[in-house]
C-alpha cells in the first residue's frame, strides 16, 4: 500500500507544479477527454491484482465513458483506413466474450481497449488530428516520467520494495514497486525515444539520464535490444551522423573488450539456458501451442491465454508474446485481422517516407520497431490494455487520418499550443 501512496503523491505534486506553469501541457489540458486518457494510462502501472487496482481501472473506465458520451460522432473516425480493421479486431475480441473461459475477465479487458480507441477518436474530432496526436503521446510521455520519478524516489526511501537482490553481476535488480521490471524497461525506452525526437521539454538531459539509468538497473533484455535497434534507425537519420557514428564505434569497442561482463549482465545470475529459452518464454509458448491446436480459429476468449497456461507453468499469468496471447484469445481469425492492421500501417508509413523522407518519420519508425519487438517478446499489439497498446492505437490513428506532416515533424518543429486544429474527413 505504501508504494501506491508514494505513486499518487508524486503524481499529484507533478500535476500541481505543472499547473502553475502557464505554458505547460498540464495547464492546457483541462478537458475531461485528456483527463480520461491520463487516468487510463495510470491504470496500467499497478500490475499486482488488488482491490485498489480494480478500483482504479473501473474508475478510469467510468470517467472515460462519461467524457466520451459528451462527444458526437465518436465512432466516425473508426471507419478510416487501419482504424477500420482495428475496430473489426476489437469486435472479434468483444464477441469472444461469449465463448471465453473467463467471461468477466474478457469483457473487462475488451472494454478497456475499446475505451482507449474511442477516447482517441473523440479527442481527434474535438481537437484536430495534429494537436490530438501530439498531446496524446505527450501525455503518455509525461505519465511515464512520473513513473520514473516515483521509481527513483522509491528506490531511495523504500529500498526493499523497489530493489531485489540477484545473483547477477550488478547484485541487484530494479523491480519498480507497483511496476514490473519489464514495464520499467519499456517506459524508459519510450521516454528515450521521445526525447531524441522532441524539442520542447524542460530538464531534458536529466530525464534522459534517469531513463537510461533505470533501464540499465531493470536489466530488461527486451527493452535493451529494442533500444539498440531504435538507436540504429536514429543514427542513420540524425544530422550529427559523424558524432553518433564515432560514439557507436567506441561503444562497440568497449562492449567487445568487456564482452564477458556484458554476458554476465544479460544472464542476470542465471545460466545460458535461460537466455536460450528467452527467460522461459519458449516453454510457455509450447504450452500455449497445445491449447491453440484445440481451438485454432476462435481461441478461448480475449485476454484469457495467460490464465490458462498458468495451470501448466508455475502460475505465470502472461505468455510474454502478443502473438501467442492473440492466438490463445481470438485464434487465427483475430491474428489475421491484427496483421492486416499492421500491414496497412506499414503501407502508410512507406508512403510517408517517400513523401517526407526518413528523417521526418524517425519517431514513427522507432516506435513501430519497438512495438514489433514487444509484440513478439512481450504483450505488445496483441495483448490487453497496456502502455505499449495505447501507443499502438495512437500510431494506427496517425496512419489512418491525413495530417499536416508527420509525428516526428510535430515533435521536432512545433509547439503544441500553436498547432492549428484542423482535420480532413
Amino acid at each position: 500500500m505504501g508504494s501506491e501512496i508514494l505513486f499518487f503523491t508524486v503524481l499529484i505534486l507533478f500535476l500541481f507544479f505543472s499547473k502553475k506553469r502557464k505554458n505547460s501541457l498540464a495547464h492546457d489540458i483541462t478537458d475531461p477527454l485528456y483527463v480520461s486518457w491520463m487516468l487510463m494510462s495510470i491504470s496500467i502501472f499497478d500490475y499486482t491484482p488488488s482491490v485498489l487496482q480494480y478500483g482504479i481501472r473501473a474508475g478510469a473506465m467510468v470517467f472515460s465513458i462519461v467524457a466520451i458520451l459528451q462527444t458526437n460522432k465518436t465512432l466516425y473516425l473508426l471507419k478510416k483506413g487501419a482504424m477500420g480493421t482495428l475496430l473489426i479486431y476489437i469486435s472479434v475480441c468483444a464477441f469472444s466474450t461469449f465463448w471465453s473461459v473467463d467471461m468477466i475477465q474478457t469483457f473487462v479487458k475488451v472494454c478497456e481497449i475499446l475505451v482507449d480507441v474511442m477516447l482517441i477518436s473523440a479527442i481527434v474530432i474535438k481537437e484536430g488530428i495534429d494537436k490530438a496526436l501530439y498531446k496524446l503521446l505527450y501525455v503518455l510521455m509525461r505519465m511515464s516520467i512520473v513513473v520514473e520519478i516515483y521509481i527513483a524516489l522509491g528506490s531511495v526511501f523504500m529500498h526493499s520494495s523497489f530493489i531485489t537482490f540477484s545473483r547477477g553481476i550488478l547484485g541487484v535488480q530494479l523491480t519498480g514497486g507497483i511496476v514490473s521490471a519489464n514495464t520499467v524497461g519499456g517506459i524508459s525506452v519510450f521516454i528515450i525515444c521521445c526525447l531524441l525526437n522532441i524539442q520542447y521539454i524542460k530538464y531534458k538531459p536529466a530525464i534522459m539520464i534517469l531513463a537510461i539509468t533505470e533501464l540499465f538497473l531493470s536489466q530488461a533484455r527486451t527493452s535493451i535490444v529494442s533500444l539498440l535497434i531504435m538507436f540504429v534507425f536514429y543514427l542513420f537519420q540524425t544530422r550529427h551522423k559523424v558524432l553518433y557514428a564515432i560514439t557507436a564505434v567506441i561503444a562497440c569497442a568497449i562492449l567487445y573488450y568487456y564482452w564477458d561482463l556484458v554476458i554476465l549482465y544479460l544472464l542476470r545470475g542465471t545460466d545460458i539456458t535461460n537466455m536460450q529459452t528467452m527467460s522461459g518464454r519458449t516453454t510457455m509458448w509450447d504450452y500455449a501451442k497445445v491449447y491453440i491446436q484445440k481451438r485454432p480459429l476462435l481461441g478461448y476468449g480475449f485476454g484469457s491465454g495467460g490464465e490458462m497456461v498458468s495451470t501448466l507453468n508455475n502460475g505465470m499469468t502472461s505468455l510474454h508474446s502478443g502473438i501467442y496471447e492473440c492466438l490463445m484469445g481470438v485464434g487465427y481469425t483475430g491474428l489475421s485481422i491484427l496483421l492486416l492492421t499492421y500491414i496497412l500501417v506499414i503501407k502508410r508509413l512507406i508512403r510517408k517516407v517517400f513523401k517526407y523522407g526518413m528523417r521526418n518519420n524517425t519517431l514513427e519508425i522507432m516506435l513501430l520497431s519497438d512495438l514489433t519487438i514487444r509484440t513478439y517478446m512481450s504483450t505488445g499489439g496483441g495483448g490487453w490494455h497496456s502502455h505499449v497498446l495505447m501507443i499502438w492505437f495512437v500510431l494506427v490513428t496517425a496512419f489512418s487520418i491525413q495530417q499536416t506532416g508527420t509525428l516526428t515533424m510535430l515533435f521536432r518543429n512545433m509547439n503544441v499550443f500553436n498547432i492549428e486544429t484542423s482535420v480532413e474527413y
